[in-house]
């Protein structure tokens, strides 16, 4: 079908018929790199090394959608604009989706392809990067890598010695998974997915209330969250948040460093919480990480609370927060133009300009240097910064040009 026949189209259709070929696009979508260099996940076919400070070029010029990342990484992934799914970095419980382990296959410093399908969507990784998860553009979703306390969905119950799983595996039957960015995420050994119904589904670890239900019991299969939602957070780790479709926030799980934002303060004594709680205005995106979360109103504006010891939460100073507190700047709103990972955060403006904030030991802020900052810098000069993920102690991102 050509582009220029009459009709109308939503956002999904145009993004199908995109990944299945059947509309063009002339753009140039490059995937650049910085950090460490650790597993390979800077896909430069080196597994260690020095530390690169600046934006590198990943081999490519067709990247379409970049890993909804859990922090504390040692694997990356994107999926292409012709809709096949590339990763990289360790693979010891088969995280690389190969069908096989690290004894056969000692992980990859370059992207290798998963099956030969044209049909992915969107890639998610949990916190650590040992459960992998992703969306194909015919609903379905599908899982592998590490299956503790259930993380895989398999029904196969939580023990810690529960087989993983070395290449994906359908959950269930279903085909209603929503698809596209924003609609799955993977935190510490808990994992959640919207379908195309708006319901939230959660599923693994409970011991914090993580799956917000109201109870500390995990699960090996999904169990709905009340709600009609519309975004996850990008990355985790026991601390979730979630979108709902009238643009409300929405924190629960772990809230010792005042990551909930529920102005509950922080210290050992606040202790968690297993139901959804609201956070007052009308969110675009939130990105979460071990100890912060930072996320985007609809008007532009920035917000962080939680951890911020590096001064991750960019208050030009290195005090703890347990309410949204604004950062200043006017900046792009939508599920990939933030990130966190625990100890620095990476942001696009409304300009396309990239920034970046808090600790900077190996050169994750692509300053050319170590230098920690307590507010945003600048990266480059690029103004065509349109995703990005922040890993362990790297920071993906992909340009339009």
């Amino acid at each position: 079908m050509a582009a220029t026949e009459k009709g109308v189209w939503n956002l999904q259709e145009v993004r199908d018929k995109y990944l299945q070929s059947e509309w063009t696009y002339d753009g140039i979508k490059a995937l650049f790199g910085w950090g460490t260099r650790n597993y390979g996940v800077l896909a430069d076919n080196k597994a260690s090394g020095p530390n690169v400070t600046t934006p590198q070029a990943i081999p490519g010029t067709t990247w379409a959608t970049i890993a909804n990342h859990g922090a504390s990484g040692s694997n990356e992934g994107a999926v292409r604009s012709d809709g096949t799914l590339w990763v990289w970095g360790a693979n010891g419980i088969g995280q690389l989706g190969q069908n096989q382990y690290s004894t056969q296959l000692d992980g990859a410093s370059s992207p290798i392809q998963i099956g030969t399908g044209t049909d992915w969507s969107a890639f998610a990784l949990g916190y650590g990067c040992n459960t992998c998860m992703a969306t194909k553009t015919d609903g379905t979703l599908w899982v592998w890598g590490q299956n503790r306390n259930g993380a895989i969905g398999q029904n196969q119950g939580q023990s810690n010695n529960t087989n993983s799983y070395s290449s994906p595996t359908q959950m269930g039957a279903g085909t209603d998974w929503a698809t596209g960015e924003g609609k799955i995420s993977g935190t510490n050994k808990s994992q959640f997915a919207i379908k195309t119904d708006g319901t939230l589904w959660s599923w693994g670890y409970n011991a914090g209330g993580y799956l917000a239900q109201n109870d500390l019991t995990s699960r090996s299969s999904p169990v709905q969250i009340p709600g009609t939602w519309s975004t996850l957070m990008k990355g985790g780790y026991a601390s979730q948040a979630a979108i709902n479709t009238n643009g409300e926030l929405f924190t629960w799980g772990y809230n010792r460093y005042g990551q909930l934002g529920n102005n509950l303060g922080h210290g050992s004594g606040t202790g968690s919480l297993s139901s959804p709680t609201q956070i007052p205005g009308t969110w675009s995106a939130v990105a979460n990480s071990m100890e912060n979360m930072i996320g985007t109103k609809t008007d532009g504006t920035l917000w962080g609370w939680g951890f911020n010891d590096n001064g991750e939460l960019g208050q030009n100073n290195v005090t703890r927060l347990s309410s949204p507190t604004q950062i200043p700047g006017s900046w792009a709103t939508g599920f990939p133009k933030i990130g966190s990972n625990g100890n620095n955060s990476t942001a696009i403006k409304s300009d396309g300009t990239l920034w970046s904030w808090g600790k900077n030991q190996n050169g994750q802020l692509g300053q050319g240097n170590t230098t920690s900052y307590s507010s945003p810098v600048q990266v480059g000069t690029d103004t065509s910064w349109y995703a990005l993920s922040n890993g362990g102690s790297e920071v993906l991102a992909i340009t339009n040009t």
